[in-house]
């Protein structure tokens, strides 16, 4: 195990940087698999292979081209993250909106390794972490719902929710407000980015009370963090 001071941001950036690779180019499998396939092609691209996938795609083709304006089952821009993120890269950054939506899922997903090694890391173990990162970026059922072409808001079910457990257990370990306001903000922004899995969020936030109570109630940091992730909580309905 590597103790948590001897690990530089270097070290962090270039083992999650491998980690983030390995995801994606695991993803990458299904690309390989049926590129060549004409049937899976449309504008010159693979199709995506969820029925959903083109309910949001839709959202980001009516903000994007201007069509679909008075359908009422097409969502606006701002309707979930997927639509958004989807709408603004295929806006402007050099892809196609086919294109975007075809890898989306694997660009996000991946990034569940970064808060992965973080957690390694608050407890001196990050290589521990990076394994786990490894592992944890394509076990069975998220890189299911994750792959290449799987464009749904599944994307975010486990990084979401990871990210917040970081800010959390790092709140807990430095007891420094920047770690309590982050652990809120991610709580408060959860629904746009993944709506269903409410009850992991709030019992995760309930299980930090509950530790900094029983662990911490001399601290005045436990009342003043609590109340910062009591707003996150109540505001995600």
């Amino acid at each position: 195990m590597t103790h948590t001071n001897a690990v530089t941001t270097k070290h962090i950036i270039l083992l999650a940087t491998i980690a983030y690779l390995f995801s994606f180019l695991v993803r990458m499998i299904w690309v390989f698999q049926f590129q060549d396939n004409p049937q899976f092609i449309w504008n010159d691209q693979l199709m995506i292979n969820t029925n959903d996938g083109y309910f949001f795609a839709s959202g980001a083709q009516k903000w994007l081209e201007g069509t679909l304006q008075y359908n009422p089952q097409t969502a606006g821009l701002f309707y979930t993250a997927a639509i958004t993120f989807t709408a603004f890269a295929a806006k402007y950054l050099p892809f196609s909106l086919d294109t975007v939506i075809l890898y989306m899922p694997a660009v996000i997903s991946s990034m569940v390794v970064v808060p992965i090694i973080l957690i390694g890391r608050l407890f001196g173990a990050t290589t521990v972490g990076f394994l786990a990162a490894l592992l944890g970026s394509i076990a069975w059922s998220y890189y299911n719902r994750t792959m290449i072409g799987y464009f749904d808001t599944d994307m975010f079910s486990a990084m979401a929710p990871m990210f917040i457990l970081y800010f959390l257990i790092a709140t807990i370990k430095s007891e420094k407000f920047i770690f309590a306001l982050l652990s809120a903000l991610t709580i408060l922004i959860y629904p746009f980015l993944y709506d269903p899995g409410h009850a992991i969020i709030y019992a995760m936030g309930i299980l930090y009370m509950l530790y900094m109570i029983v662990f911490h109630r001399k601290d005045a940091f436990t009342y003043h963090s609590i109340l910062l992730i009591s707003i996150g909580l109540m505001n995600i309905n």
